[in-house]
């Protein structure tokens, strides 16, 4: 009759450095060998739940000769593993393990039953396992009882179950660690998990970030600025649907559409208070930093109109915040609650102070007229309200009132000034091709900048420069740059044949030429001083004139691409162009990344043509 095992006591705490391995341990080869996954798995358990020790099953132990030293029996596989994990620092120094101590007697028998009779089970099939369990019926309070651990544990268990058999299969095998497999639980989706991970392991490795970053594209994550905003119990509140990352604290909001109604709920009552305060625009970008709207907008200075008294106020409320930051400056280390408690007093004092500049210092009807005001958010969700900002079409607006030319269509605020000079270079190369293919439009051009000089009017055309190369900051040899090349190589092959030229020379050259190889010439070299290159600032209005009469088709010459164009166009820009020009909504597209937006414009605008290119 086999003889029960006494069982001392059960489920108790050892100190690590207080287990050492018992003599009685049959198992001496290979011990330290592969430990790797086996410190996984602790690390793991120990991360989802401090009170497993980071064992699944504790270890078996007896009582040593020294009081409160234990010896292993079995289990100094987990033993060696945690103990590497706290010289990595990954598990506390003092970390201790669960065990069961058992009596002398038994000692050496379970020493054998366990090392001989029963394998150590991979993770994975122990993840299985529970699978089936579950599957055959079995609560997860029962599963959890029977294997000692807690509910949440085999919650998360059951979770890593159903990744992908392909990915599990690459666990089970060592390819990949656990950490990488816990990344994909993030989304339940087989088909979405392979080719994420097929995308990854041809790059450059699979980082976890990335994996969680790709299987949630289309969700937010809590801690985006928006979500800070609107609050995520009221997002719940609403009926928002989450995600949550059972490894982690990491939550996901499923519902955009939820979030982008609440945001815009929330800022349309911010906007209520300045509709009829006279402002001009009114303009909301959450995405927007502090460099962007200093760049794309000027930024009026409103009248000050404080009192005597409001600027002593101010003086006063400086001097308090500058007392309080030498204060903090000042604080040890672990004074973290002094630290915070002074924060929020400066945080107060600075709110008294924009007040009392609010009261004193306004804008004026007439720059509210001309300005307007710009919401977006700050990292930390905070709302922040720039107002007096000013749009290059407030200004065009202002100086068409004097009487001054300015373009009729086309915001250019929403484009760089690189953009733009390089897409009216682009421009300009295209009229110098057409016109050097036209010598009759090129001589009647030629008569034109003769009058103009004795009548003192300025032109775009001037006699006798030389070849204007254009901006290429944006595109590498534009395919029309490229034409004129070749046409010029055609039409002076006669004067590079000409070895050290004087006028005497050229002129020689230039009389022995048939009418048209002579109008060629003119024509080229005409169509080759024209420079329409603008800044920010200008507009030429002869531009479409030349394109109308020679009737050319930019498109024919020029196509819009991410590199060229859409990457230096404002994302208010961008939303608007592919909303306008595929089945994407303004709240989908709002969310993307500025080089997504670009890529889809590549993709759906390639008929664009910007203002700046036509005019």
């Amino acid at each position: 009759m086999q003889k029960k095992i006494e069982i001392v006591n059960s489920n108790i705490d050892i100190e690590h450095k207080n287990l050492s391995i018992s003599v009685h341990n049959v198992r001496k080869i290979g011990v330290s060998k592969n430990l790797e996954e086996l410190k996984n798995s602790i690390k793991f358990c120990y991360s989802t739940n401090q009170n497993s020790k980071g064992l699944i099953h504790p270890l078996k132990v007896t009582k040593g000769s020294k009081k409160g030293i234990y010896q292993i029996i079995d289990g100094q596989r987990r033993f060696l593993a945690s103990q590497e994990l706290i010289k990595e620092k990954k598990l506390p120094k003092n970390h201790s393990l669960r065990c069961e101590v058992i009596g002398e007697e038994e000692a050496k028998v379970i020493s054998l039953m366990a090392n001989t009779i029963r394998e150590n089970m991979h993770p994975a099939d122990e993840f299985l396992t529970f699978l089936k369990l579950k599957e055959e019926g079995e609560s997860i309070v029962d599963i959890a009882a029977k294997f000692g651990v807690s509910e949440a544990i085999v919650k998360q268990r059951l979770k890593l179950s159903k990744v992908s058999p392909e990915i599990f299969e690459y666990y089970k095998e060592g390819k990949i660690n656990l950490d990488v497999l816990m990344a994909f639980t993030i989304s339940d989706n087989h088909e979405k998990q392979e080719a994420v991970f097929e995308a990854l392991n041809d790059s450059y490795g699979i980082n976890i970030r990335q994996i969680k970053r790709s299987l949630t594209e289309e969700e937010i994550e809590s801690d985006d600025k928006r979500v800070k905003f609107i609050g995520i119990e009221n997002y719940k509140k609403a009926g928002g649907r989450i995600n949550a990352d059972l490894f982690s604290d990491e939550i996901y909001l499923i519902d955009i559409d939820k979030v982008d109604q609440l945001l815009n709920d929330k800022i349309e009552k911010e906007k209520e208070a300045l509709v009829n305060d006279g402002w001009k625009w009114i303009s909301f970008d959450p995405d927007i930093w502090y460099w962007q709207y200093n760049g794309e907008y000027s930024i009026l200075s409103p009248i000050d109109n404080l009192t005597v008294e409001q600027k002593k106020q101010i003086s006063d409320i400086e001097e308090l915040i500058a007392l309080k930051e030498q204060e903090q400056y000042s604080l040890e280390e672990n004074q973290d609650t002094l630290y915070d408690n002074l924060e929020l007093g400066i945080n107060k004092l600075q709110i008294l102070k924009d007040e009392i500049k609010n009261d004193g210092i306004q804008f004026t009807k007439e720059q509210k007229e001309t300005s307007g005001v710009v919401f977006f958010l700050s990292n930390n969700g905070e709302l922040e309200i720039k107002k007096g900002l000013q749009r290059a079409e407030d200004k065009i607006e202002k100086i068409t009132e004097n009487g001054d030319v300015s373009l009729e269509e086309g915001n250019k605020s929403d484009f760089t000034k690189a953009l733009i000079e390089s897409l009216t270079s682009r421009k300009t190369e295209i009229i110098q091709h057409e016109v050097s293919k036209n010598p009759e439009y090129a001589f009647d051009l030629t008569v034109a900048i003769f009058v103009a000089k004795t009548l003192s009017a300025t032109s775009q055309f001037q006699i006798m420069t030389k070849v204007y190369h254009g901006n290429f900051e944006l595109e590498t040899e534009p395919q029309t740059m490229v034409k004129l090349v070749s046409l010029e190589e055609e039409v002076m092959k006669d004067f590079q044949a000409l070895e050290d030229p004087d006028f005497t020379m050229i002129f020689e050259t230039v009389r022995k030429l048939s009418k048209d190889d002579k109008m060629k010439l003119i024509a080229f070299h005409v169509a080759s001083s024209f420079n329409d290159i603008s800044s920010i600032e200008t507009a030429e209005p002869f531009t479409k004139v030349i394109l109308d009469d020679l009737n050319v088709n930019i498109l024919d010459h020029w196509t819009p691409t991410a590199e060229n164009c859409f990457s230096k166009i404002s994302k208010s820009k961008l939303v608007e162009l592919v909303a306008e020009n595929s089945k994407f909504s303004i709240a989908e597209l709002t969310k993307k990344k500025r080089t997504v937006l670009a890529k889809l414009a590549e993709t759906h605008c390639s008929k664009y043509l910007p203002s700046v290119m036509i005019k």
